[in-house]
């Protein structure tokens, strides 16, 4: 705990402990590339509690996680 307050902790912690959005579609056309943004959101915040739970710090997401982010369009 004293290292997450610290902020001695990897990019697994900080997309665990993102806050979760809706995204509203009701507002008109919305930026592709910010509705792929979005889909990202759900597979790094599980990948960060994953290793949370696990207890393997990590700085950053394993290449298999790319191509999830190349794909995620609405």
């Amino acid at each position: 705990m004293c290292e997450l307050l610290a902020g001695d902790v990897g990019v697994d912690v900080m997309h665990a402990m993102r806050p979760q959005f809706a995204l509203q579609i009701d507002i008109g056309q919305i930026a592709a590339d910010l509705v792929k943004e979005f889909n990202k959101t759900p597979a790094l915040k599980t990948w960060g509690w994953m290793c949370i739970i696990d207890g393997t710090p990590q700085m950053m997401p394993p290449t298999s996680f790319l191509w999830l982010f190349s794909y995620a369009v609405l």
